[in-house]
């Protein structure tokens, strides 16, 4: 991804790679659609995988889905979704290591994903950065936080 991101002129705002299927928050930064960094990543991840692994096909589900975000408030919920995609496998979501929102609240460097974006949107008439990761921490947990309330009504655990 590092590879291509700079080869094809795109900022990866947020991702999530899950088993199999990969989530990615791309700004076009020039005239070249963002489709062809997918079309490229996916082809060369294709080629590593099946070769590694002695497979032929597709290493992802289902072909590659593509949407314009026109507003602010829409980018910083899909980045919140992409984010909380590993949900069901890990105990803690800063923990799973395939997603960028260890570097969104600070808890690892990572030069993959732009952050600067969308945690701009969250900065506090301060301006520090550990205030902007802090909101969009919270911003994360409180959606988390109501689909565990909704589970809970939905299918209360048995006592």
């Amino acid at each position: 991804m590092r590879e291509y991101k700079d080869k094809h002129n795109v900022s990866i705002l947020a991702y999530c790679l899950m088993p199999n299927h990969i989530h990615l928050l791309i700004r076009q930064n020039g005239p070249q659609p963002a489709s062809a960094f997918v079309q490229r990543l996916h082809t060369a991840y294709t080629m590593y995988f099946n070769k590694k692994y002695d497979l032929i096909g597709h290493p992802f589900q289902g072909r590659f889905k593509t949407k314009m975000v026109g507003k602010d408030e829409y980018l910083m919920h899909l980045s919140r979704y992409i984010h909380l995609n590993p949900k069901k496998l890990v105990a803690k979501i800063p923990s799973y290591k395939w997603s960028s929102y260890p570097a969104y609240i600070g808890e690892t460097e990572n030069d993959l994903a732009d952050t600067k974006f969308i945690l701009e949107m969250f900065k506090t008439k301060n301006g520090k950065l550990e205030d902007a990761r802090y909101s969009y921490k919270d911003f994360v947990k409180q959606q988390d936080e109501f689909f565990d309330n909704i589970q809970n009504l939905i299918f209360p655990h048995e006592s």
